[in-house]
């Protein structure tokens, strides 16, 4: 007769593989973070790949609201005479400093001097000045001269022309780059926390693989992400200056960290192993009488 306790049962009648399957759904928890260490690698990369989406789309809507009004309104504001970039000078018909269009977080201004400043309440503002393209900043300034080649007009009849002509281009062109910014940051993220995470799964005697540390990295930064997304989401509707929004990233990398190790602390311990008896000399001779 087969005894009933040699059979192993597994819980809830599934095997291991199938409920780490059903488990890594979710990495907003440590335990459903943790799951992810079991899981495949495509399922962690899906869901870092559905939260690069919703932060591109995010930092997207952002500089919509933030940067797009102020160019219309410095596009409208254009004069209807001679203003052009043309062998590396910036030529306007007056020589009084304006700031062409503004919002709290992006400025564009002229200033055919170089000398008189149009002043700046955006975070950041792009200034036309005679032989440069100076964009100001809260920690400083950045100067890019013109291009000997480049010619642009800047008249209001060019400068809408251009305006209607380039902005789908651009719009393709920062998507992009958002998407692989977000996408490198949690892919590079997860890489350089792989052997660290692996390191502490060890040493606090957790069942962790290497493959597995690094799916734990990738999936931690989707919460830590939202923390991000909410602090451009702010921006954009001015309950954010821009040292909140840095404080924001820097404060999502923190949560990112946090989460690593909550996912760590989850995860179950290693199995101990028994110690074999070893054998009895006498266990033989005495069943034997």
């Amino acid at each position: 007769m087969v005894n009933p306790n040699s059979i192993p049962v597994e819980p809830d009648g599934l095997g291991p593989r199938v409920q780490s399957w059903i488990g890594a759904w979710q990495p907003f928890t440590g335990r459903g973070a943790a799951a992810f260490a079991d899981a495949g690698s495509v399922r962690a990369i899906v869901f870092h790949l559905v939260m690069v989406i919703a932060s591109c789309g995010t930092a997207s809507w952002t500089l919509s609201q933030s940067w797009v009004p102020a160019v219309i309104r410095a596009v409208d504001r254009l004069p209807d005479s001679t203003a052009e970039i043309r062998a590396g000078h910036f030529t306007w018909p007056d020589r009084e400093s304006v700031v062409l269009g503004e919002t709290p977080q992006f400025g564009v201004a002229v200033n055919p001097t170089g000398h008189s400043s149009p002043g700046q309440v955006a975070d950041l503002q792009m200034e036309f000045r005679p032989a440069e393209l100076r964009i100001n900043g809260l920690t400083g300034h950045l100067s890019l001269v013109y291009p000997n080649e480049l010619v642009v007009g800047l008249d209001r009849v060019a400068g809408r022309a251009a305006w209607e002509a380039w902005f789908w281009a651009i719009a393709v062109v920062t998507i992009t780059a958002l998407f692989g910014f977000f996408a490198s940051l949690g892919w590079a993220g997860a890489t350089v926390m792989a052997l660290p995470v692996w390191l502490i799964g060890l040493l606090a005697n957790r069942s962790l693989s290497f493959p597995g540390a690094w799916r734990l990295g990738l999936v931690c930064w989707v919460p830590a992400a939202l923390l991000l997304n909410l602090g451009l989401w702010g921006y954009s509707r001015n309950w954010l200056h821009l040292v909140g929004l840095a404080g924001c990233a820097v404060g999502h990398l923190l949560v990112w960290m946090a989460w690593v190790l909550w996912s760590i602390i989850e995860r179950p311990r290693c199995p101990k192993e028994v110690a074999k008896e070893p054998p009895n000399p006498f266990r033989t001779s005495a069943s034997s009488r």
